[in-house]
């Protein structure tokens, strides 16, 4: 059964903002976003079509279709600010989970609205939306020069992109066979773009392009396609991964002894050795502890929000890694149970972390931060960094930063990346040009080095150190 089109408009920010809704709204969603220079009008096809199984809603964007136009002088017709309109359209419409639809304009907005709310976005449609120069063909010669020098090129551009000829090109193409399209549809789109005020929002708007092929290869990180493949990497860097992170804390672990506990052959219950060994203890909480994680990183790559996620886990991450401890008497229970509550020095560096009595507030301003940052790299440098600069517990810090680190990193597709037990002074050092300098730079070209080896490694069948 089919449902009948709804046109509506919503307020957005001083702006009514049009669209078309088909379909039952317990319905799987599909947000279909329009391009150069249609409208939501395009999509009529799909409504009258998908509406029995989808729930289909088309926004026009401002200065399109049937929303306002506002002035360009009081309004920036720019990517970035059509992907914060349709996304607190989403929001004002309670639209919480959806799939992008993506057309030409639309995929611009899209992997926007994708990177900044990942946790909304169930899957992508893309039909003609470029995200690599290699899609950008001779035609945009005269759309570079025009990016280059605007005063000099606004003229060309604007009959490049608006003319009536270049308005027919795009429906029909160098397709000989002109009797086949409906000339309506290339008359109304230049009626349209010859409309009071629209050659200014379209040059505007096409100038605003250069920013898309600036954050390409941003889009093109994404999250992992084969995440089957990804979490068996996961799998395999384990050995690897507690062996170094475990040592650069002054842990005397082995490949053995990492194996025997993740092979479930250590008994503190009948055997004295585990019980008292500090290693033995230390290896066991990581590998609980690594479970969690590995499962917080398969969420990610699902599309979970990083910050969000590890916001609400990262205590159990922390439970995790001192329960053997408690299990074998050496910790009270009570000392897994928040931040600490007393000052921390560390035994190999100047810095001195923050009073704890400013963690309770540093704490949840330092997830909002990640909840919000956009870049994944970004997240996992200044995530791991900040988590130290912290410190919010009495041991376990720099397990944790690694930790959190590492789930940053597979929010971008990036692989899990291990800190090597030789580079802990390069490490630490860094980390204090950091902390004490206020210079970040080294650690995060030292970051990128671990995820360059990481990249390299990735798809091995035993990744090594």
């Amino acid at each position: 059964m089919t449902h009948r089109t709804r046109y509506r408009t919503v307020q957005i920010d001083g702006l009514a903002i049009f669209y078309r809704e088909a379909g039952a709204q317990d319905a799987p969603t599909l947000l279909l976003l329009h391009g150069l220079p249609s409208s939501s009008r395009m999509f009529e096809p799909l409504l009258s079509r998908l509406s029995d199984r989808y729930h289909l809603v088309a926004p026009d964007y401002p200065g399109f279709g049937h929303s306002d136009w506002p002035d360009p002088g009081s309004f920036a017709y720019t990517f970035d600010r059509y992907a914060e309109i349709i996304n607190q359209f989403t929001e004002a419409i309670n639209l919480s989970r959806y799939t992008l639809y993506m057309q030409d304009y639309g995929g611009p907005v899209g992997f926007r609205m994708a990177l900044a709310h990942p946790e909304r976005v169930e899957g992508l449609i893309v039909q003609d939306a470029v995200a690599h120069n290699e899609g950008l063909g001779a035609n945009w010669a005269t759309r570079r020069a025009f990016w280059a020098d605007r005063a000099t090129q606004e003229e060309t551009l604007r009959q490049n992109l608006l003319s009536l000829a270049s308005t027919k090109t795009r429906h029909i193409g160098s397709d000989p066979r002109v009797e086949l399209y409906d000339p309506d549809l290339w008359t109304d789109e230049f009626a349209f773009l010859n409309a009071p005020g629209q050659a200014q929002i379209q040059s505007d708007l096409f100038y605003d392009y250069r920013t898309n092929v600036n954050a390409y290869p941003e889009w093109q990180a994404g999250l992992p396609r084969d995440t089957d493949a990804y979490m068996r990497f996961v799998e395999d860097i384990y050995q690897s991964d507690a062996y170094h992170s475990l040592s650069i804390e002054g842990y005397s672990v082995s490949a053995e002894l990492i194996d025997r506990v993740r092979a479930g052959n250590w008994d503190p219950d009948h055997h004295d050795a585990d019980r008292q060994s500090r290693d033995a203890l230390a290896a066991r909480g990581y590998w609980q502890a690594f479970q969690v994680v590995k499962a917080n990183v398969g969420e990610i790559i699902g599309g979970a929000n990083p910050g969000l996620l590890v916001r609400n886990t990262h205590r159990e991450w922390y439970r995790e890694l001192f329960q053997p401890c408690v299990t074998a008497g050496i910790l009270p229970a009570r000392a897994l149970a928040g931040y600490r509550n007393e000052a921390v020095y560390l035994r190999t560096s100047r810095y001195v972390p923050p009073r704890w009595e400013a963690v309770r507030d540093a704490m949840p301003a330092f997830f909002d931060l990640l909840a919000q940052e956009r870049e994944p790299g970004v997240r996992a440098v200044l995530g791991h960094w900040l988590f130290g600069y912290i410190h919010p517990y009495p041991d376990g810090n720099g397990r944790m930063a690694r930790f959190l680190m590492n789930a940053m990193l597979a929010s971008g597709g990036y692989p899990w990346t291990v800190v090597r037990v030789e580079d802990r002074n390069a490490y630490l050092t860094a980390l204090d040009r950091a902390s004490i300098d206020g210079d970040i730079g080294p650690f995060a070209g030292f970051i990128a080095e671990r995820v360059h080896w990481s990249m390299e490694q990735k798809g091995e069948r035993n990744p090594e150190s």
